[in-house]
């Protein structure tokens, strides 16, 4: 399938230079399969599967979906969690040519029906349970809305009467030649997925992958943090989308490593595993890394045997991220990208400590970013602006949305909405959303600034700043606050804290809200939109609000 954005002549271009090839990640396992054969590929819970009966199983899967009928260009929806399915059924569709469009595991009925109905979906595989939800019972609601729906594979040994069992389309033997995919198989630069955005905006967008742009990413990322065949990547988030995506799904079969998986996301589970797997390389996001690093008995398990905390999709303030060089005595290593626009910068296993802790690191190899004011003119270095970016790991677009792929790539660059600055070294800092920024009497409040400075607070576990509305400044600073165990706080203890910081006054909060936790947009990044709005909706309870424009 055509991409959206990319022409012939953008094609030729980036791979005359270097930055695109002629792989697809399936042919990583396949090499794997004959150099490294015995050597384990995937670990699931007790479950471990080497690169030969991984590459079995999705040439199984590949064949299957053929003999079923399933045309080339077809999409096949992909609603897993962690598991090795979630590798060998993607794997088995690029292929089978068959377009994977990735649901994230906690989309409902309503997400759900709207991407099969879009994509016009002739199949989905889906767990018949996970964490008490029956995907089975919610496919059956859906399906008679949904005539593109033929078939629904189930993962597991449960699978209810109409349904296939990938588990007997892994080990059966089938009619097409197992290693005779050249009719089938994606170029490197067509679709071969859709991901599907968290729906902050509303209901989720379809953005159009393809290989040659993810593998140029992998490849940057598995040299930047040195990964080789004797690295243990553990996908500590959901390795379906964000986050730990890049290491996991490219980084690691490039290199040859071993991927260990997390089904829960725990702090017990993730450290048991590290401790029982000697896993290497950790691949997160904040908000779970947040949890193991105030694990009250973190002490007790083995993490020596961790070489980098890498983590991606959301900001980690600079207090956690001290926190991270103290608990694992390791580096921790940002990235920075959207799932629209594809990732951006990261940074090196071996920069220094202040780097890491202030910085995302520098844009990929042939990437170019820029920060640009209001009216789309290039700040000076040093300078706050909006992040814009153009380059080889930027994705194609929206799937048949040629209007809103226009609109994002605006004279041939992605407009991130984000904030941030260079420094001398060309490092890029993230300073929050644009959206997010806080306009009080005419000074601009950025609210990773307030969040850093309130999670030195002794009290607080997490924080997340939003503006409220004000009739005299037009925006004042809420911080939003989970507090550790036990504890208290009120508005005259943060006042008191911000002083005793020299802080100026203008960035100090002036309202907080104490909550149990915070509402997440697809598991990863706090929701800010939900928060702000909630404490908007308290405002008006309590009558401080006459009227408001929704934001």
């Amino acid at each position: 399938m055509k991409p959206t954005r990319f022409t012939q002549d953008m094609i030729d271009e980036y791979v005359r230079m270097g930055y695109w090839g002629d792989n697809l990640i399936s042919d990583y396992w396949d090499r794997n399969a004959a150099s490294l054969p015995n050597m384990v590929a995937l670990v699931e819970e007790d479950v471990r599967i080497t690169w030969a009966e991984s590459k079995k199983h999705i040439d199984n899967i590949a064949a299957s979906l053929i003999e079923l009928g399933i045309k080339r260009d077809e999409k096949v929806a992909v609603q897993l969690h962690n598991c090795i399915e979630l590798f060998t059924f993607r794997l088995a569709c690029e292929k089978a040519g068959v377009v994977a469009v990735t649901l994230l595991p906690n989309f409902r009925e309503a997400e759900v029906s709207a991407i099969l109905k879009y994509t016009e979906a002739a199949g989905i595989v889906i767990p018949h349970e996970f964490r008490q939800f029956n995907y089975v019972n919610m496919i059956k609601k859906l399906s008679a809305d949904l005539p593109a729906l033929r078939h629904v594979f189930v993962i597991g040994d449960d699978v209810p009467e109409g349904a296939i069992s990938v588990k007997e389309m892994a080990s059966q033997k089938v009619g097409h030649p197992p290693d005779n995919f050249e009719k089938t198989r994606f170029s490197p630069f067509e679709t071969f997925q859709i991901a599907t955005t968290t729906g902050t905006t509303g209901m989720p967008k379809c953005v159009e992958f393809v290989s040659a742009v993810r593998q140029c990413t992998g490849k940057v990322i598995k040299n930047r943090l040195k990964i080789t065949e004797n690295d243990v990547v553990g996908a500590f988030a959901p390795a379906i989308a964000g986050g730990c995506y890049n290491e996991v799904y490219r980084a690691s079969p490039m290199a040859g490593a071993k991927i260990v998986l997390a089904k829960y996301f725990t702090p017990e589970e993730i450290l048991t595993l590290i401790e029982k797997e000697k896993v290497t390389v950790i691949a997160t996001v904040p908000t779970i890394l947040i949890r193991i690093l105030e694990l009250p008995d973190f002490e007790k398990y083995d993490v020596s045997s961790i070489r980098i905390v890498k983590y991606g999709g959301a900001a980690l303030p600079y207090d956690q991220g001290l926190k991270v060089w103290e608990r694992f005595k390791r580096p921790g290593l940002p990235a920075y990208g959207t799932l629209d626009a594809g990732t951006m910068s990261s940074s090196f296993c071996d920069d220094t400590k202040e780097k890491l802790l202030t910085t995302v690191g520098v844009p990929l190899d042939g990437n170019v970013c820029k920060l640009v004011d209001e009216r789309g003119q290039e700040v000076p270095k040093g300078e706050v602006g909006e992040v814009i970016v153009n380059g080889p790991h930027c994705q194609p677009g929206y799937y048949r949305d040629p209007e809103a792929t226009q609109n994002a790539w605006s004279d041939g660059w992605f407009h991130t909405g984000d904030l941030g600055s260079f420094d001398d070294e060309g490092r890029l800092t993230i300073r929050g959303r644009r959206k997010d920024m806080i306009l009080r009497g005419g000074q601009n409040i950025y609210p990773l600034e307030v969040e850093g400075i309130l999670l030195q607070h002794p009290k607080i576990l997490k924080a997340a700043v939003v503006g409220i509305p004000d009739p005299k400044m037009g925006e004042k600073v809420c911080g939003c606050l989970v507090l550790k165990e036990g504890e208290t706080l009120n508005l005259a203890e943060i006042l008191h804290f911000f002083k005793e910081k020299g802080v100026a006054a203008f960035k100090i909060p002036e309202r907080i809200e104490l909550l149990d936790d915070f509402p997440l947009a697809g598991s990863i990044k706090v929701d800010k939109k939900q928060l702000r709005q909630d404490v908007e909706n308290k405002l008006r309870q309590e009558g401080a609000l006459t009227s408001l424009n929704n934001t």
